[in-house]
């Protein structure tokens, strides 16, 4: 998603989520420090709405979650 956004290495990036499914979340949360590191993220945070320069639906056994991109 940094790169489709056309984000610099050095821009720090925000990941905003939604969902509603618990374990998604869990997953997210147990892996946010490896996340952090691994995509130059400066926070993940979950947003009611995510919005910013680009979004993205993934869905992972009819389960669904909303990510945002926000500088």
């Amino acid at each position: 998603m940094r790169k489709d956004a056309d984000y610099q290495v050095d821009d720090k990036v925000v990941l905003l989520y939604e969902t509603t499914d618990k374990e998604l979340e869990d997953i997210l949360k147990e892996f946010k420090d490896f996340l952090i590191s691994e995509a130059l993220l400066s926070d993940i945070k979950k947003d009611k709405k995510p919005d910013g320069n680009i979004k993205a639906l993934f869905t992972y056994e009819e389960r669904n979650i909303n990510f945002a991109l926000k500088k």
